[in-house]
Protein backbone atom coordinates (compact mmCIF):
# COMPACT_ATOMS: atom_id res chain seq x y z
CA UNK A 1 0.00 0.00 0.00
CA UNK A 2 1.28 3.08 -0.53
CA UNK A 3 1.38 5.95 1.67
CA UNK A 4 0.41 10.02 0.55
CA UNK A 5 1.62 12.70 2.73
CA UNK A 6 -2.15 13.60 3.16
CA UNK A 7 -3.24 9.93 3.85
CA UNK A 8 -0.88 10.17 7.40
CA UNK A 9 -1.88 12.86 7.83
CA UNK A 10 -5.60 11.91 7.80
CA UNK A 11 -4.84 9.17 10.09
CA UNK A 12 -2.04 10.82 12.35
CA UNK A 13 -1.21 7.68 13.38
CA UNK A 14 2.87 7.28 14.39
CA UNK A 15 2.80 3.77 13.59
CA UNK A 16 2.12 5.17 10.04
CA UNK A 17 4.81 7.97 9.96
CA UNK A 18 7.54 4.89 11.44
CA UNK A 19 6.40 3.10 8.43
CA UNK A 20 7.50 5.99 5.63
CA UNK A 21 10.50 6.82 7.64
CA UNK A 22 11.86 3.14 7.83
CA UNK A 23 10.75 2.58 3.85
CA UNK A 24 13.15 5.81 3.45
CA UNK A 25 16.28 5.41 4.94
CA UNK A 26 18.84 4.99 4.03
CA UNK A 27 18.35 3.84 0.25
CA UNK A 28 16.01 6.89 -0.90
CA UNK A 29 17.00 9.76 -2.10
CA UNK A 30 17.68 12.82 0.11
CA UNK A 31 15.77 14.86 -1.82
CA UNK A 32 12.17 12.47 -1.14
CA UNK A 33 13.38 12.00 2.08
CA UNK A 34 13.21 15.68 2.96
CA UNK A 35 9.57 16.39 1.26
CA UNK A 36 8.48 13.72 3.30
CA UNK A 37 9.83 14.93 6.69
CA UNK A 38 9.13 18.47 5.92
CA UNK A 39 5.68 18.16 4.69
CA UNK A 40 4.91 16.49 8.30
CA UNK A 41 6.95 18.32 10.47
CA UNK A 42 4.84 21.59 9.20
CA UNK A 43 1.86 20.20 8.82
CA UNK A 44 -0.25 21.81 11.37
CA UNK A 45 -2.90 18.95 12.00
CA UNK A 46 -0.52 16.41 13.83
CA UNK A 47 -1.27 15.92 17.35
CA UNK A 48 2.19 16.65 18.91
CA UNK A 49 3.27 13.18 19.88
CA UNK A 50 3.21 12.38 16.55
CA UNK A 51 5.19 15.89 15.65
CA UNK A 52 7.72 14.74 18.33
CA UNK A 53 8.17 11.59 15.97
CA UNK A 54 8.30 13.22 13.03
CA UNK A 55 11.53 15.21 14.94
CA UNK A 56 12.72 12.19 15.88
CA UNK A 57 12.09 11.02 12.58
CA UNK A 58 14.45 13.50 10.95
CA UNK A 59 17.21 13.39 13.21
CA UNK A 60 16.99 9.11 12.43
CA UNK A 61 17.17 10.44 8.81
CA UNK A 62 19.90 12.19 9.35
CA UNK A 63 22.12 10.44 11.16
CA UNK A 64 21.84 7.43 8.54
CA UNK A 65 22.63 9.97 5.83
CA UNK A 66 25.80 11.23 8.04
CA UNK A 67 26.85 7.92 8.69
CA UNK A 68 26.15 6.81 4.92
CA UNK A 69 28.69 9.63 3.78
CA UNK A 70 31.44 8.68 6.31
CA UNK A 71 31.44 5.00 5.37
CA UNK A 72 30.05 3.88 8.75
CA UNK A 73 27.36 1.48 9.16
CA UNK A 74 24.25 2.56 10.86
CA UNK A 75 21.19 0.64 12.17
CA UNK A 76 19.77 2.61 14.87
CA UNK A 77 15.92 1.62 15.52
CA UNK A 78 13.15 4.23 15.44
CA UNK A 79 12.62 3.38 19.22
CA UNK A 80 16.27 4.04 20.30
CA UNK A 81 16.36 7.24 18.38
CA UNK A 82 13.44 8.42 20.72
CA UNK A 83 14.51 6.68 23.65
CA UNK A 84 17.95 8.31 23.55
CA UNK A 85 16.29 11.74 22.34
CA UNK A 86 13.64 11.94 25.31
CA UNK A 87 16.74 11.26 27.89
CA UNK A 88 17.77 14.93 28.72
CA UNK A 89 20.57 13.58 30.66
CA UNK A 90 24.31 13.38 29.25
CA UNK A 91 25.57 10.00 29.31
CA UNK A 92 29.25 11.01 30.64
CA UNK A 93 28.20 13.42 33.28
CA UNK A 94 25.05 12.72 34.28
CA UNK A 95 23.92 16.02 34.18
CA UNK A 96 20.41 17.57 32.64
CA UNK A 97 21.08 18.90 28.98
CA UNK A 98 18.81 20.62 26.56
CA UNK A 99 18.36 18.07 23.75
CA UNK A 100 19.38 20.84 21.31
CA UNK A 101 22.75 20.72 23.35
CA UNK A 102 23.45 16.92 23.00
CA UNK A 103 24.71 14.95 20.14
CA UNK A 104 24.56 10.83 19.62
CA UNK A 105 28.08 9.50 20.68
CA UNK A 106 29.56 6.17 19.48
CA UNK A 107 30.96 3.97 22.36
CA UNK A 108 33.61 2.49 20.24
CA UNK A 109 34.61 4.42 17.41
CA UNK A 110 35.42 1.53 15.41
CA UNK A 111 31.66 0.53 15.53
CA UNK A 112 29.19 2.08 13.49
CA UNK A 113 25.87 3.59 15.05
CA UNK A 114 23.78 0.88 16.56
CA UNK A 115 21.29 0.42 19.17
CA UNK A 116 24.10 -0.79 21.48
CA UNK A 117 26.97 1.71 20.61
CA UNK A 118 25.15 4.80 20.82
CA UNK A 119 24.47 6.99 23.74
CA UNK A 120 23.37 10.98 24.44
CA UNK A 121 26.35 13.06 25.57
CA UNK A 122 26.32 16.88 25.93
CA UNK A 123 28.44 18.14 22.93
CA UNK A 124 30.81 19.92 25.30
CA UNK A 125 31.61 16.71 27.19
CA UNK A 126 31.87 14.71 23.45
CA UNK A 127 34.23 17.74 22.45
CA UNK A 128 36.08 17.84 25.89
CA UNK A 129 36.41 14.18 25.79
CA UNK A 130 37.88 14.75 21.82
CA UNK A 131 40.49 16.99 22.95
CA UNK A 132 41.56 14.85 25.82
CA UNK A 133 41.83 11.50 24.56
CA UNK A 134 41.00 11.19 20.94
CA UNK A 135 41.80 13.43 17.41
CA UNK A 136 44.94 14.68 15.45
CA UNK A 137 47.30 15.60 18.62
CA UNK A 138 45.18 14.15 22.07
CA UNK A 139 46.72 15.84 25.46
CA UNK A 140 46.76 12.14 26.87
CA UNK A 141 46.95 8.70 25.76
CA UNK A 142 44.76 7.08 27.59
CA UNK A 143 41.80 7.29 30.23
CA UNK A 144 44.31 6.46 32.58
CA UNK A 145 46.63 9.03 31.86
CA UNK A 146 43.90 11.69 32.53
CA UNK A 147 42.96 10.04 35.42
CA UNK A 148 46.09 10.58 36.75
CA UNK A 149 46.28 14.06 35.79
CA UNK A 150 42.66 14.68 37.32
CA UNK A 151 43.96 13.23 40.75
CA UNK A 152 46.59 15.65 40.60
CA UNK A 153 44.38 18.63 40.03
CA UNK A 154 42.65 17.26 43.23
CA UNK A 155 45.70 17.22 45.60
CA UNK A 156 46.66 20.65 44.02
CA UNK A 157 43.06 21.84 45.45
CA UNK A 158 42.37 22.68 41.44
CA UNK A 159 39.16 20.61 41.72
Amino acid sequence: MTHTVASILETKTTAQIEYVISNLAPETSEKKCNMWIDALEQSKLMPDPVRSDVCIAKRLVNKYKDASQRGLDCSLSFDHMRSMLNSEECSYTGKTVDTELMSIERIDNKIGYTDINTIMVSKTANSLKNTLLEGDNPMFDSLSELEVFVAGMRKAGVV
